[in-house]
């Protein structure tokens, strides 16, 4: 499934964008291995995460809406749709139905409090590949120290941060999701 997957991805995709997937998804395949998660799961999610990415907007809000509610702030900036987007074509494209790799796609952009773990790799892997033009050798290795409920916690302070000096809010399901996370770690 990988190759044909990657087959398709390298047609279909910018070459930037496709060494970007190829990036998250090595990185995925490796927090996967540390976490005792399917690395193979990890990979395949990784691949596919941007899939939708470089879509026609008014096909990335057609396919959402498909399957997912779409809320306003959404169509505000609708590229935000991608992974929502990415998840029912993979669906249809290669038939994938493992709910895991689903809800990774679907919640990569943003995050959101029903992610689940491989989505939160996903979330990490994405942020933290070392093909990304704010790569932070530090950040990498840390995260690759930490247990998961640190390292989505870590990876969610620091895009807070970020929009915060940049003067932007988050987006509703980011905050709930870090939320949920620092909840969590104040309870253990």
């Amino acid at each position: 499934m990988k190759s044909s997957i990657e087959a398709y991805l390298k047609k279909n995709m910018s070459s930037k964008r496709f060494e970007h997937s190829i990036s998250t998804a090595r990185t995925a395949e490796i927090l996967c291995r540390i976490y005792g998660m399917n690395e193979e799961m990890g990979y395949i999610a990784g691949l596919v995460h941007d899939i939708g990415r470089e879509m026609k907007l008014g096909k990335m809000v057609s396919l959402a809406r498909k399957e997912f509610e779409v809320e306003a702030w959404e169509l505000e900036n609708p590229k935000l749709l991608h992974g929502k987007a990415g998840a029912v074509l993979i669906r249809k494209e290669f038939r994938i139905r493992e709910e895991e790799i689903l809800n990774a796609v679907a919640f990569h952009t943003l995050g959101h409090p029903l992610m689940m773990d491989l989505g939160k790799v996903i979330y990490i892997s994405d942020y933290v590949e070392p093909r990304r033009k704010y790569f932070s050798q530090n950040l990498y290795d840390a995260v690759f120290s930490m247990n998961l409920k640190d390292a989505i916690f870590t990876v969610l302070y620091k895009k807070l941060r970020y929009l915060e000096k940049k003067g932007r809010k988050p987006a509703p399901p980011t905050l709930e999701l870090y939320n949920k996370i620092q909840t969590e770690r104040c309870l253990n």
